[in-house]
């Protein structure tokens, strides 16, 4: 029907028409990922460079709506920014497969890992100032037999008084600035993108976005803490965990570690969060039946179930299996704790964890399945970002190999199509078989779709006679072999 219309208008508007979201048919087919579609009209955009033989032959694709090159969108962005898997499909078709592998071959995974080496270093600098900050021996008595605390901060003014101290304050300035620039990173993506898109697409597909934010911020709150001289142990906690988890982001340079990567991210948004929310509404209710059956008795005996934060600390470290049940044989246990336990051991133990590995075993498989389509999936994401990144005058990628004389860029691919030849299987004969690393094996028996099925593979006995149980067989297979291939 498509190409019925490119008849009647001539083909000139209509394949470079835009809908109400400013798309191209090919661009609307890559959104939709409608891979028949795709495949159909990138084909209306190539043309013959050169021909060497019948099996070889030089195709040159247009550019224009394929390329992340140009200001308008591209089939790059709109596969990565649709949320339909079989999107993901069009990256294994020419030329996208070939622009793809141009890209991130000759710069993309280069400048990953020479960010990743950078980003190393700098969590290693950030690391060595929180091990070395500045701290003096604690001057007030001990008034309590289970405070353990020997030092304490020094003062803003004491703080940077030595030589290392000197040292020590670099490599601060050093984390301050790398913060601020992770931190304006996501904020230029998410004007460039709007705040829907990123809370829509990227809070929930991208959590690494999520972690280089709340480390950005955290570092920022631990310098107003120095500067007040307030405590600041606790964001520098969180912004280490935070800071070294971000490295897992640069996996996706390797493929081997890639696909890994992306398996936990998908395992953590869908399986993990869901079971979180149930973990929380089963750790909040038997944290409070505990501390309801524990209240008239005396605290020091059972110490774990009151006051009711220590309570709820209990209850879960009691369901991640972290803590062991307190038991006091002595002395009587209230009456409901022994129900309440067993049912919560049931509850937390035998159901819930073993549903938590059963759903994370299904996703597993799924991904698996997947892993190869995925990881080129956030390659082509990552390039695209590094473009929206760069000025047009350091943007790489396939600045094109060959114009015509509309000024337009082509990506050269060398298409290959070999074609089936008779195979005779005779008393006393042989031929030599000439083998190419391009030509697929083809087996001991083929059919020419031209020739009749009985004069194509003939297969002769010992005796010099025709088998015709065999013949007959062998049909059988070369037409289902030719129905496989259309």
């Amino acid at each position: 029907m498509f190409d019925y219309l490119l008849l009647q208008d001539g083909g000139k508007t209509l394949i470079h028409s835009q809908n109400g979201r400013g798309l191209t048919p090919l661009q609307l087919a890559a959104f939709e990922g409608n891979v028949v579609v795709f495949q159909h009209l990138i084909q209306k955009k190539r043309k013959i460079q050169s021909t060497f033989g019948p099996p070889v032959t030089t195709m040159m694709y247009d550019m224009s709506e394929i390329d992340s090159w140009e200001d308008q969108p591209s089939v790059l962005e709109i596969i990565v920014s649709s949320n339909k898997s079989q999107a993901h499909k069009i990256l294994n078709i020419s030329p996208v497969k070939e622009l793809l592998e141009k890209k991130w071959n000759s710069i993309g995974r280069p400048y990953t890992w020479f960010l990743a080496s950078v980003y190393v270093l700098y969590m290693i600098c950030f690391s060595l100032c929180c091990a070395n900050r500045p701290l003096m021996p604690r001057e007030e008595n001990i008034t309590h037999l289970r405070d353990i605390t020997l030092y304490v901060k020094k003062p803003l003014k004491e703080s940077y008084l030595t030589y290392s101290d000197h040292l020590r304050l670099v490599g601060e300035v050093i984390s301050v600035i790398g913060a601020l620039i992770l931190l304006l990173s996501e904020l230029i993506d998410i004007s460039r993108n709007g705040l829907k898109y990123f809370i829509s697409h990227t809070f929930w597909r991208n959590q690494f976005s999520i972690i280089k934010i709340s480390y950005s911020c955290l570092i920022l709150v631990i310098l107003v803490l120095r500067l007040t001289d307030s405590e600041e142990i606790y964001p520098m906690a969180v912004a280490l965990v935070l800071g070294w988890c971000y490295t897992m982001y640069f996996a996706h340079g390797f493929q081997m570690l890639g696909p890994l990567t992306i398996i936990i991210r998908k395992m953590a948004a869908s399986d993990l969060l869901k079971f979180c929310w149930l973990m929380a509404v089963v750790v909040c209710g038997y944290s409070l039946a505990l501390y309801v059956s524990f209240q008239t008795v005396d605290p020091q005996a059972f110490g774990a179930f009151f006051p009711y934060t220590m309570s709820l600390i209990s209850t879960y470290w009691l369901f991640s299996n972290i803590l062991n049940a307190p038991a006091n044989y002595t002395i009587d246990s209230p009456v409901m704790y022994s129900p309440i336990y067993g049912s919560f051991c049931v509850l937390a133990f035998l159901l819930m964890f073993n549903l938590l590995i059963a759903m994370m075993g299904d996703t597993q498989g799924a991904m698996t399945k997947r892993k190869e389509e995925l990881w080129k999936a956030e390659i082509s994401g990552a390039t695209v970002k590094m473009e929206q990144i760069f000025p047009k005058c350091l943007r790489f990628g396939s600045k094109s190999n060959e114009q015509d004389l509309e000024e337009r860029r082509y990506i050269c691919v060398e298409e290959r199509k070999w074609h089936s030849y008779h195979l005779y299987e005779v008393r006393g004969l042989s031929s030599d078989d000439e083998s190419d690393e391009d030509m697929p094996p083809q087996k001991s028996q083929e059919r020419n779709p031209g020739l009749d099925s009985q004069e194509a593979i003939r297969t002769v006995t010992v005796d010099g006679t025709e088998d015709r149980a065999k013949v007959d067989q062998n049909d059988n297979a070369v037409w289902q072999e030719e129905i496989y291939e259309l």
